[in-house]
This record gives C-alpha cells, sequence and structure tokens, in this order.
C-alpha cells in the first residue's frame, strides 16, 4: 500500500536523495539534461509574459513561495528586484539557499497554513511556480490563496503557474490541477483579477488540456528520454531531443494564446472589487 502523501515529507526525502538541483524539483524521471531546457523555456516565457503586460519588476519587494532549488533566483536578480524572500516548507532549501544567497531573506513556512501569518511585510510581486497542484486538498488551497492576497500589496502583482484546463486532473498523491473556473473563483474572491495568461509548454511537458493523441505522443517522448536518462553515456543524446521541442514550443507560445500544458497565470490586487475576506 502506498504511503499518504504527507508535503513536507515527501519534499524533505526527494531533496535529500536527489540533492537540491532542477532535476529534484522538476520532473525526475526526465533527469537533469531535459529538466535544464525546460527550466530555460520556462524563464524565456516569463520574460516574455512580464513584457506583454509591461510589468516591471525593477525595486520591487518579491516573495517566491516554494524557492525550491532557487531556480528563478537569477532571473529576478537581473530584472532588478529590491529585495527578495523565499519560503519553503523543507529545510534542506532554507538551508543551502541561505548560504548561496546571503543577501536575501529565506523562511521555512507553509502557503498552504497559518503559519505564513508569521512573514512581516507586503509585497509588489507574489510568485507561486508549479506550487499550488501540489497542494491536493481544497482548504489547504483555499488557504493558499488566501494568504497570498493577505501579503501582496494593493496594485501588487501574483504569478502562479499550473495547467488551467477547462477541466481539473487529479487529485493523483502528491498533484491536483485545477480547473480555470476553480482558479478564477478562489482568486475573484480574494480581490485578485487575472490580466493575462500565458503559456509556456506545447510539445515538451504533458499536455493535460490536450487530445488523446497528444497524450500518447507525451508518453513515447517521456519513455526515450527516461531510456536515455537511465545510461550515464546516452545522456548527452537527450540534448538531441529537447533543442528541436524547445524551439517548436518557442515558436509556438509567441503565436498562440493557449496551450495544452503549463501556463503563467498573472493577477494583480485589486481592493475595489467585492470579495470575501
Amino acid at each position: 500500500m502506498n504511503k499518504p502523501y504527507v508535503p513536507r515529507e515527501y519534499w524533505e526525502n526527494r531533496f535529500s536523495t536527489s540533492g537540491l538541483n532542477l532535476n529534484a524539483v522538476g520532473y525526475s524521471k526526465l533527469g537533469l539534461v531535459y529538466n535544464t531546457w525546460l527550466y530555460r523555456l520556462r524563464l524565456l516565457v516569463l520574460d516574455r509574459a512580464l513584457r506583454r503586460i509591461n510589468l516591471s519588476a525593477i525595486n520591487s519587494n518579491l516573495l517566491d513561495i516554494g524557492v525550491g532549488s532557487g531556480a528563478y533566483i537569477d532571473f529576478w536578480q537581473k530584472k532588478g528586484i529590491r529585495n527578495l524572500t523565499g519560503i519553503d516548507i523543507t529545510e534542506i532549501s532554507i538551508n543551502i539557499l541561505k548560504d548561496k544567497y546571503p543577501a536575501y531573506c529565506f523562511l521555512k513556512s507553509d502557503i498552504a497554513s497559518n503559519e505564513i501569518e508569521q512573514i512581516d511585510g507586503q509585497y509588489e510581486i507574489i510568485t507561486a511556480f508549479d506550487i499550488l497542484f501540489h497542494i491536493v486538498d481544497d482548504a489547504g488551497f483555499h488557504t493558499a490563496i488566501s494568504n497570498i492576497s493577505k501579503l501582496v500589496k494593493d496594485g501588487g502583482w501574483v504569478i502562479i503557474s499550473d495547467t488551467f484546463c477547462d477541466h481539473p486532473w487529479g487529485p493523483i498523491f502528491h498533484e491536483y490541477h485545477r480547473s480555470i473556473k476553480n482558479y478564477q473563483s478562489e482568486i475573484e474572491q480574494q480581490h485578485l483579477v487575472i490580466k493575462h495568461i500565458e503559456p509556456i509548454f506545447f510539445t515538451m511537458l504533458t499536455p493535460l488540456c490536450g487530445s488523446k493523441l497528444m497524450l500518447w505522443l507525451n508518453t513515447i517522448r517521456n519513455r526515450s528520454i527516461a531510456k536515455l536518462n537511465s545510461r550515464t553515456y546516452t545522456r548527452w543524446l537527450i540534448n538531441f531531443l529537447a533543442i528541436p521541442l524547445f524551439s517548436v514550443d518557442l515558436i509556438l507560445g509567441q503565436l498562440f494564446h493557449r496551450g495544452p500544458s503549463l501556463k503563467f497565470l498573472i493577477a494583480q490586487k485589486d481592493l475595489s472589487i467585492q470579495g470575501d475576506r
């Protein structure tokens, strides 16, 4: 019988086993080479999304929820943030990042619980990248959105990554991808207004919003990459699969406003709208 999902225990074990790297925070079966390409595309698309809505991070106070390996910290540094606070439910993440980025603040905390109220200060930008779909209970998800709304300044920005499909997927163990309607309902209750949704992946990741054919092709791709990753001397060949998929996804993202996989949702805090606090 499988053990139940206990978030803090699961991620502590995962990070201690795999190390705190892109493979540990990403899709571990696909290996570090492929996950590096996935994060490279994430950063390029995030930059594109910020430019599309003219969102400047210069002199911003930013909160990175589920900071994990710190994959986005260098990106925000280059964007000119004033300060960054990273929170994570694991000791491993917080301890490593404190040593790596001594100028910033890192705290062990859980956005889905009331302990988040221990954090002082408000933020111009809050990010929750690949985090909220790991909150599989609805009460915890509601609390997380409520906490995010309390921590972001009026007029400030919230950036979330999830699939935002028309229909939910899960919950299955540690993942629950809620529908866009579910997100809209929770977000609007907390005085947050969706301003933009930017697709990230079309061919590189599981198309939860896609067709059966796309899911079948996804299975073939994942098996091929996993097989190459299983042997040290074949891992470099993953680049030859990743590069064309990366290029296709980058082009498709410039052409289309909807996609079958992960997306960035950007919302803005507006206290003038009605909502339940």
